[in-house]
């Protein structure tokens, strides 16, 4: 059996993926930089979805499959509950995606998200990955509740 090689000590967000030809609510939320919240999203049912907890780190990457938006990290935010099927989650959409490009030229290139873009959700980031992330937000958005 394989290493599992995401563990609490390592963990520092989980990536949901979206495919904004699939989430037009989301597609139409990045085209017009309103203001929106991700609630919950659809996750495979494997270890990793088991492993999600309330007040674990989300981000949203979105694909931009088609090129109508910017291909990156569209929101950053919280899981709000246990994964059971879909996951409660609380990501509000940034104001401007950091686009993968922008990842890539400071350095950030080895995302699971950015060598692997199809796969099931969730993906993540470790620490260090997401502490080199920080660096390009302007912070976190607080927890719910």
């Amino acid at each position: 059996m394989a290493q599992r090689k995401i563990t609490e000590d390592n963990l520092g967000a989980w990536v949901i993926k979206c495919d904004p030809q699939q989430h037009a609510r989301v597609r139409r939320a990045l085209l017009e930089h309103r203001q929106h919240v991700v609630r919950d999203w659809c996750v495979a049912d494997n270890y990793r979805s088991r492993m999600m907890r309330p007040g674990h780190k989300a981000i949203l990457w979105v694909s931009a499959a088609g090129g109508t938006v910017t291909r990156g990290i569209a929101g950053v935010g919280w899981v709000s509950s246990e994964a059971r099927g879909d996951v409660s989650l609380h990501i509000p959409l940034l104001h401007d995606t950091v686009s993968d490009e922008e990842l890539r030229a400071t350095g950030i290139d080895d995302l699971e998200v950015q060598r692997l873009p199809v796969g099931s959700n969730p993906s993540w980031v470790s620490t260090a990955q997401l502490a080199d992330i920080e660096k390009l937000l302007d912070g976190w958005p607080e927890q719910e509740g």
